[in-house]
C-alpha cells in the first residue's frame, strides 16, 4: 500500500513538473516567434527595403507597360501595312460602299407580301411558322409524321431531280407516284400526317396534271411573289452596318420555291402550255434578281443555285424544242444580265470586311459573343478548348493582339479576294486559282496571340474562305449562263433552219451578239453538231484539259465530282 502511494505522489510530482516545462517551453517559443518577427518588422519595413519594393513593383508596372505599348505599336503597324496593301489593290474597309441604297417602299419587292405578313410589319420578327412562311415551298412531304413514318426521297433522287450533266431529265410520273404514296401513307395514321398537304385526284391521270394539282398546295404564295415581282426594285432592310449580328430572314423564301416553280414549268411543258411555264422560270430569275444588289457571299450562293436550277429547266424544255423565238430570246436577255465571276469577287470583299469589322468591334468591346460565334468548327461544333484557353485572356490582352490577327486574316484570304487575276477579265486561270487554293493559310486553329483570331473566323462555318466546292458551284453557275445563252441562239437557229448550225460562229449576229468565251481559259466554249436534234456544247471544267466533251464519272456525297471532267451541256439521246 505505501509503495502504491509512493508510485502515486511520484507520478503527481512528475506530472506537475512537466506541465512547468512545457509551459516554460511555449512561453520561450512565444518569446523566440515575437522576437523573429520584430526582427523580420525591422528589416523588411524600413526606407531601404520599401524603396527596393516600390521599385520592384514600379520596375514590373513599367514592363507590363513597356509590353503592352510594344505589342500595340506592333499590332498597329501591321495593320496599317495590311489595310495599304489592301488600298493599293483597290479594296476598301468602308462598308458603306458595299450596302445597296434604300428604295420607295411602293416599288420595292421585300415591302410586299409575303414579307409585309411579318407581326407588326417588323422584317426582324419574321419567321417560317408565320403566314406565307408556314410550310414553305417543299416539294417532298415531310420526312417523318406524326407516328415517325418515314418516306426516304433518295430512293427517286435521279430521276426524280435530274441531272443535267449526265443528261437526265426529270421524270414528273416520279412525283405523280410519290405524291399518291405519300397520301396513301398519310391516310394510315389518324390525325393525318403533313403528307396529307398535298392534294391529288381519286384516280391517277395524266402525270403532268397530277403534279400540278398536288402543287396546287403553293398557289396562294406563289401569287403573293408574282405580285411583288412586278415591283421594280428590291431592298430588303437588312442592317448590314450591325456586321456580324445582322438579321437575315428572309432567304428561305427566296430560294425555296425555286424547285417548286421548275416542276410546275416542265409540267406545263408536258401539257402543251409554254407561256405558262415561261412564267415559271420568269419568277425565278425575278427572285434571283430580288438579291442580285446583296453584298453578302451567301446571297450569291443562293442566286447560282436559282439560277442553275432555272437554266435545268430551260435545258429540258429545249430539249423537247418547247420554247418559241420569243421565250428563247427573253432567256438570253436574262441570262447576259449575270457575272458570278463578279459577284463571286463582291462576296469575298465584303466577308472580308465583315471579318475586319468584326476584329476591331471585338478590340473595342471586348465582347465574348463574337469570340464565342466563331469559335467553331466548319461542322458548326463550339471548339471549347480553343474558347476557354483564350477567354480567360480575352479582357486584358493588348490591344495590338487583335491588329495582328487582322493583319494575319488580310494575308491569309488576300489569294482568294478575286477569282481572276484582274478585273476586266472575262476568266478564271484554273491553273493560277488551283494553286492559290493551296497556298491559301486557311486550316486549324492556331494557339497564337497572333492568329488564334484569325484562324478561328477562318473556319467558321458560315464563310467558306477555302471551299474549293463553294467555288466550283460559282464558276459551274457561270458556265452554265455562257453556254445557256449560246443553246438559247442555238435553238433560235434552229427553228429557222431546221437544224443547228456547224459552226458558232453562224449565230452572230442574228442569235447572238457575240460568243461567251470559256469560263476556265478565255478560249472558245467546244461546239459540235450531233444531228438535227442534239448538239454538244462544253467548258473544259475544273481540271483545265480538254476530255472531248466527257464529263465526270466520280460522285460524292454531294452528288457528281466537278473536279474532273468537262462541263457539259448535252441534250437526251431519246
Amino acid at each position: 500500500m505505501k509503495s502504491l502511494l509512493e508510485k502515486i505522489a511520484f507520478g503527481e510530482w512528475t506530472t506537475v513538473k512537466f506541465s512547468k516545462w512545457l509551459w516554460r517551453s511555449d512561453i520561450r517559443v512565444l518569446n523566440a516567434l515575437r522576437c523573429f518577427l520584430v526582427w523580420l518588422y525591422r528589416i523588411i519595413f524600413t526606407w531601404r527595403t520599401a524603396r527596393a519594393a516600390l521599385f520592384t513593383v514600379a520596375a514590373l508596372v513599367t514592363l507590363i507597360a513597356v509590353g503592352y505599348t510594344v505589342e500595340n505599336w506592333r499590332g498597329h503597324r501591321a495593320w496599317i501595312q495590311a489595310k495599304r496593301t489592301m488600298e493599293a489593290n483597290g479594296e476598301t474597309l468602308d462598308i458603306s460602299g458595299f450596302i445597296p441604297p434604300p428604295v420607295p417602299d411602293e416599288q420595292n419587292f421585300a415591302m410586299a407580301r409575303p414579307w409585309s405578313d411579318a407581326p407588326g410589319g417588323d422584317y426582324l420578327r419574321l419567321n417560317f411558322n408565320h403566314g406565307a412562311y408556314q410550310g414553305m415551298f417543299h416539294l417532298l412531304a415531310h420526312p417523318y409524321d406524326n407516328e415517325g413514318i418515314f418516306l426516304p426521297p433518295s430512293k427517286m433522287r435521279q430521276s426524280a431531280f435530274g441531272n443535267m450533266a449526265e443528261s437526265i431529265p426529270i421524270d414528273l410520273k416520279v412525283w405523280q407516284q410519290y405524291y399518291r404514296d405519300a397520301r396513301a401513307e398519310a391516310m394510315k395514321h389518324s390525325p393525318k400526317s403533313e403528307y396529307d398537304l398535298f392534294p391529288i385526284p381519286d384516280q391517277p391521270g395524266n402525270s403532268a396534271e397530277d403534279v400540278l394539282l398536288a402543287l396546287s398546295r403553293f398557289d396562294d404564295g406563289l401569287r403573293q411573289l408574282r405580285e411583288a415581282g412586278r415591283r421594280p426594285y428590291s431592298r430588303f432592310p437588312v442592317r448590314y452596318e450591325d456586321g456580324f449580328k445582322m438579321q437575315i430572314r428572309h432567304y428561305g423564301v427566296i430560294q425555296s420555291p425555286s424547285g417548286v416553280l421548275r416542276l410546275r414549268a416542265l409540267a406545263e411543258l408536258e401539257l402543251g402550255r409554254e407561256d405558262a411555264a415561261y412564267e415559271e422560270v420568269k419568277l425565278q430569275f425575278r427572285l434571283a434578281a430580288a438579291i442580285q444588289n446583296e453584298p453578302l457571299f451567301i446571297a450569291h450562293e443562293l442566286r447560282a443555285g436559282i439560277i442553275s436550277t432555272a437554266l435545268s429547266t430551260i435545258w429540258q424544255g429545249a430539249a423537247a424544242h418547247r420554247w418559241s423565238d420569243n421565250h428563247l430570246a427573253e432567256f438570253q436577255s436574262e441570262l447576259e444580265k449575270l457575272d458570278f465571276l463578279h459577284d463571286y469577287d463582291r462576296g469575298m470583299r465584303f466577308n472580308r470586311v465583315l471579318a475586319f469589322q468584326a476584329f476591331q468591334y471585338m478590340k473595342r468591346t471586348r465582347d465574348l459573343e463574337y469570340f464565342n460565334a466563331i469559335s467553331h468548327n466548319l461542322e458548326g461544333q463550339l471548339q471549347l478548348d480553343h474558347f476557354n484557353r483564350w477567354a480567360k485572356t480575352y479582357r486584358y490582352m493588348p490591344a495590338g493582339w487583335f491588329d495582328q490577327n487582322a493583319s494575319e486574316f488580310e494575308k491569309s484570304t488576300r489569294p482568294l479576294s478575286e477569282c481572276r487575276l484582274h478585273t476586266s477579265a472575262s476568266s478564271v486561270d484554273i491553273e493560277d486559282w488551283r494553286r492559290r487554293l493551296s497556298e491559301a493559310k486557311v486550316g486549324p486553329i492556331v494557339e497564337n496571340p497572333y492568329q488564334f483570331l484569325a484562324t478561328s473566323y477562318l473556319v467558321y462555318p458560315k464563310i467558306s474562305w477555302r471551299s474549293t466546292r463553294t467555288s466550283q458551284a460559282f464558276f459551274h453557275a457561270e458556265a452554265l449562263v455562257r453556254m445557256g445563252r449560246i443553246a438559247c441562239a442555238l435553238e433560235r437557229y434552229r427553228l429557222v433552219h431546221g437544224d443547228y448550225p456547224k459552226k458558232l460562229e453562224f449565230l452572230i449576229p442574228q442569235g447572238i451578239s457575240s460568243l461567251p468565251v470559256d469560263v476556265f481559259n478565255g478560249g472558245p466554249l467546244h461546239y459540235q453538231a450531233i444531228d438535227a436534234d442534239h448538239f454538244l456544247l462544253y467548258s473544259i471544267g475544273w481540271n483545265g484539259r480538254d476530255d472531248g466533251g466527257k464529263g465526270s464519272e466520280r460522285h460524292d456525297a454531294y452528288g457528281m465530282d466537278r473536279s474532273e471532267g468537262d462541263w457539259v451541256w448535252k441534250y437526251p439521246e431519246s
